[in-house]
């Protein structure tokens, strides 16, 4: 362990690389959504329940998203940390960072599902209203 995370600019540096990782993995979250929500099937027959599969898929990828960011982060960078006043800063950054990726994932998440057809896949993950 020689690249040891002893000084404030260090500290500062992994706490942005950290918020940016965060931000990117939110949008790659919703792009997977995408993508998965469009390799489930329809359903044929009277009753679908396709949509609610990409509903479960749309709300737990965002958990997931968020326990292998806490994870990298931890192994990664936390475990680096030598000084207790510095781990505790940056596991309050660990915690905004999983806050920043469920907030672009939600955010963008709806107004995409806003602007899609309601009957193309993706856009079938909010109920149609009757």
């Amino acid at each position: 362990m020689n690249n040891l995370i002893k000084t404030v600019g260090d500290l500062d540096s992994a706490i942005t690389t950290s918020y940016i990782f965060a931000a990117l993995a939110g949008i790659v979250l919703i792009f997977a959504a995408y993508i998965i929500a469009n390799l489930i099937k329809w359903q044929g027959g009277k009753i679908d329940n396709s949509p609610k599969t990409r509903r479960g898929i749309f709300f737990s990828l965002p958990v997931a998203g968020v326990l292998v960011l806490l994870g990298l982060e931890y192994y990664l960078v936390m475990m680096r940390i030598m000084n207790p006043a510095f781990r505790s800063k940056y596991f309050l950054c660990m915690a905004i960072g999983a806050v920043v990726l469920l907030a672009l994932y939600f955010i963008i998440g709806f107004i995409l599902l806003k602007v899609v057809n309601r009957d193309s896949k993706f856009g079938s993950i909010l109920p149609k209203k009757q």
